[in-house]
């Protein structure tokens, strides 16, 4: 398989909007399953589809502590790729470098209705 397609196979992956939610709750940190489904107020059984899907994919990694399973980023850099493109400030990172993509033509026309 060729960089392009698994590019293209981890854009269609975070093309899932609840899954980008996911990822920015967990960011640099580690989260346990409830942790996440406090705050997207999403159902038990959905945060654990998205959850297994992304752990499945290589993206998360799971680790159980007692009863809990905490999951967090198999690679940590992702948060900042997606922080950059986004402008969505995650919790427990920091602004490693100062840059961010400017704003791209067509999200900004998509947020404001596709004028």
């Amino acid at each position: 398989m060729d960089r392009i397609e698994v590019l293209s196979r981890l854009f269609n992956l975070l093309s899932e909007p609840n899954r980008l939610r996911i990822l920015f709750i967990i960011g640099k940190e580690k989260k346990c399953v409830s942790d996440i489904i406090g705050e997207t107020q999403l159902s038990q059984p959905l945060v654990s589809h998205h959850l297994r899907t992304l752990r499945e994919s290589g993206v998360l990694v799971a680790e159980r502590k007692a009863a809990l399973v905490y999951y967090s980023l198999s690679d940590p850099r992702l948060i900042d790729l997606l922080q950059a493109l986004s402008g969505i400030e995650v919790k427990g990172s920091r602004k490693q470098t100062g840059w961010t993509f400017p704003p791209m033509r067509f999200m900004q026309l998509w947020m404001k209705g596709g004028e």
